[in-house]
């Protein structure tokens, strides 16, 4: 079991090596195609899901869910993915800026397929939380901007953020989005009946947002309620 997952961990950490040196070589180059970008991302794919035949996006969408990645960051690479499959059939010429651009995207999400179980687990939350918290103390600012002097503002600080300062509405969100990425997490290691409960719970909280907010989640809930039912038929 120990050999096992050291194998794994040396496995993942040449993967990651390899990788970054072909971005790196890539990205260094005076002229860069399409292909390159393309293949380069589709081959570290087939590599790190371990698939031995040619992969449509479909498959290889249906293969990512079962791969743990925080709820946002998850919405965002496989919008990537999408974009780079266009790549086949697009008649878009891309600059070798925008594919350079593509290459740093790319890396960006690197670390994120290739960290531990146990980094995953320290991380979920985090992301999301820190992108509520950043845009909350952005409105305290204001606030204290419009309502405080200006020698008053800078001898006092910024209040620490917490759930218990956020508007009902905004703690919601975040405590949704946290739960979304636990239940994420769950699902990656096979916890069927955690998923489960943590579902229950975004439902209730879900349920309390006003109906405009309900919208931006429907489409996660559906997606997510699937994964739940597809792991329990599976099991």
């Amino acid at each position: 079991m120990v050999e096992g997952k050291i194998g794994e961990i040396q496995a993942k950490a040449t993967l990651r090596r390899d990788v970054l040196r072909d971005i790196n070589y890539l990205s260094t180059k005076g002229l860069i195609s399409d292909n390159e970008v393309y293949y380069l991302i589709k081959n570290f794919l087939r590599n790190y899901l371990r698939l031995d035949y040619e992969f449509t996006k479909d498959e290889l969408f249906e293969e990512l869910k079962n791969v743990y990645l925080p709820y946002n960051i998850r919405s965002d690479f496989f919008k990537f993915i999408e974009k780079v499959f266009m790549f086949e059939y697009s008649q878009v010429s891309y600059s070798d800026e925008d594919l350079k651009t593509f290459l740093n995207e790319f890396k960006s999400y690197i670390d994120y397929l290739l960290v531990s179980t146990q980094e995953r687990s320290k991380r979920v939350g985090s992301v999301v939380f820190k992108r509520w918290k950043d845009r909350t103390l952005d409105y305290f600012r204001k606030f204290r901007k419009h309502d405080v002097k200006k020698d008053d503002l800078q001898e006092k600080e910024v209040p620490h953020l917490s759930l218990e300062v956020m508007s009902p509405v905004m703690a919601n969100h975040v405590e949704i989005n946290s739960l979304l990425e636990k239940i994420y997490y769950s699902l990656y290691n096979s916890d069927l009946t955690s998923a489960t409960d943590l579902y229950q719970k975004v439902v209730s909280l879900y349920n309390t947002l006003p109906p405009e907010e309900k919208a931006s989640y429907y489409e996660v809930l559906n997606s997510v309620y699937d994964s739940i039912k597809k792991s329990g038929l599976s099991s």
